[in-house]
């Protein structure tokens, strides 16, 4: 999956954060508008809202779960530049019945819950 490719299927569950991803002050996106999949889960977690849907939980959750047990770029990045940032916090707090697998446990590790 290219940082592109991730870009759109999270546009696809949050439409809004097309606008916040395209925002001017995104320090995650070069001059020449390239990004990596951390830039992409970094402003994720500082756009993540408070209320999700449930729809949304589900989605993330489930997506965030391949991501983490995949065995490409992505799955560094979603552990260091997502779930460490969202663990033990309302969002994460709400995500967390969603995820499964090495994500459960990543965030399991990083949660101030233990």
């Amino acid at each position: 999956m290219t940082p592109l490719e991730l870009l759109t299927r999270l546009v696809q569950v949050f439409p809004a954060f097309a606008g916040f991803w395209d925002d001017p002050g995104n320090c995650f996106r070069e001059d020449d508008c390239s990004f990596t999949h951390y830039g992409v889960f970094a402003e994720l977690a500082s756009f993540l809202p408070d209320t999700l849907s449930k729809s949304q939980q589900e989605a993330l959750g489930e997506m965030v779960s391949q991501w983490a047990a995949s065995d490409d770029e992505a799955r560094n990045a979603v552990c260091k530049c997502f779930i460490e940032c969202v663990a033990g916090g309302l969002a994460g707090e709400k995500l967390r019945p969603y995820l499964t697998g090495a994500a459960l446990d990543y965030y399991r590790a990083w949660s101030v819950e233990k």
